[in-house]
């Protein structure tokens, strides 16, 4: 089970919890456990997609786990809403002032980048929600701990904080001193050492624990390798395109998918945007009417995620500029996959031999579907065709799903 592989370095990390821990529940890539020395909540697990650390990159992780953050705390705020009375406050994302996001950094744990976030689902009288995790590319996917701390009782750190500002300035009003206080300041990690039973500074200890090299409790074994910058060659698919930044291509066969489709994941904390280039099995015969082929066959394809699961199909396409005398259609798709809204924006384009490609772009519906089809744009234009690379006979209709017998493109883990 997960555990012994984790024991054992079986994924190319290795993970010794030690005492002081209860087993929830535990399958082959996952596992639930609770912290009996502080109450709180872990989950282990392991994912198939890679997660790219570019430092480069940084602004637009930062922004990725910003928005995710903001979407898990109002989810929150919204699932307690029938227990709440009339006199709630809004939350306190409405302030775009404040946000859940505590701290975003990296260290190196044998020599390896892993990902550090602290971040908060929930705050407000009677309830706060702390969530730390730790993501760590490895060559085989994503490792992955999370873990919780919940509190009734809250607002202590905050109030001990405000009275020892006051006794500090005893001239000025409290009104005024808490104006010049912000949660940075409550937050702050030098008082971890005065609040030692409080969620931040349980966390902020449990993630040091773990990357701490001379405790020796996490290390990794097979770390994954910088992903390469700009342009991706794509031999099975005979193209190459440039990928916008995070999105970190995953081999097809680690996700259950066909070797005519390339998936790039964009992985944050729980949130997934993808992008895939896939290569249908069929080209388009000579002669006028390809752009009306293109549109016919994007709708059936879309339509045809229906026998893998997917409902509430809504395609909207229409035929685009030719792009160097390709036919060049586009698709505004939205979908529900295991109950969850999707949109996605993808690119059909017929080479002059007839060969035809999709570009898809997509994610949750709290992310727009305009972001998607500016990427999905940007990857168009960066595609060309492999020197040499031939069109392939017709094998399969327009609608033909990408490799039969497979799990479904969307299930990614």
């Amino acid at each position: 089970m997960f555990l012994e592989s984790l024991r054992d370095g079986r994924f190319g990390v290795r993970l010794h919890l030690g005492e002081g821990f209860q087993l929830k529940s535990e399958d082959e890539t996952r596992a639930e456990l609770k912290r009996t020395t502080d109450d709180t909540s872990w989950v282990l697990s392991l994912n198939p997609m890679r997660l790219g650390l570019r430092p480069e990159h940084d602004p637009v992780l930062r922004s990725d786990v910003e928005h995710q953050l903001r979407v898990s705390f109002q989810d929150q705020y919204d699932a307690l809403a029938t227990r709440a009375g009339p006199d709630r406050s809004p939350p306190r994302t409405d302030d775009p002032r404040w946000s859940p996001l505590i701290e975003l950094d990296r260290t190196l744990v044998d020599g390896a980048p892993v990902l550090r976030v602290l971040g908060r689902l929930a705050y407000e009288p009677g309830l706060e929600v702390l969530e730390a995790r730790l993501l760590v590319p490895l060559a085989v996917g994503t490792f992955q701990v999370q873990i919780r701390h919940f509190a009734r009782e809250t607002g202590g750190r905050e109030a001990a904080l405000h009275l020892l500002a006051r006794r500090k300035e005893p001239g000025r009003s409290p009104d005024e001193i808490m104006e010049h206080q912000r949660q940075q300041d409550f937050d702050d990690p030098a008082w971890d050492a005065s609040f030692p039973e409080h969620g931040l500074s349980v966390l902020r200890a449990a993630l040091a624990w773990l990357t701490t090299p001379e405790r020796g409790v996490l290390r990794v074994l097979e770390p994954l390798p910088l992903p390469p910058e700009g342009e991706v060659i794509l031999p099975d698919l005979g193209c190459a395109v440039t990928p916008p930044p995070r999105y970190t291509l995953t081999p097809s066969q680690d996700m259950g998918l066909g070797r005519n489709i390339a998936m790039f994941t964009r992985l944050t904390c729980g949130d997934l945007r993808t992008m895939d280039v896939w290569r249908d099995a069929a080209v388009l015969p000579p002669g006028p009417g390809r752009a009306e082929a293109l549109v016919d066959g994007a709708r059936r394809n879309a339509e045809s995620w229906a026998k893998e699961g997917v409902t509430d199909i809504e395609v909207d396409t229409q035929v685009l500029p030719e792009v160097d005398g390709r036919p060049h259609v586009s698709s505004h798709v939205r979908f529900v996959v295991q109950g969850q809204p999707m949109v996605a924006a993808t690119r059909w384009l017929a080479d002059v031999d007839g060969a035809v490609f999709r570009i898809t772009v997509g994610g949750p519906r709290d992310l727009t579907y305009e972001e998607f089809s500016a990427e999905a744009d940007a990857i168009l234009r960066s595609w060309r065709r492999l020197p040499g690379e031939a069109a392939r006979p017709v094998q399969a209709r327009a609608d033909a799903p990408a490799a039969p017998g497979k799990k479904p493109w969307w299930k990614l883990w």
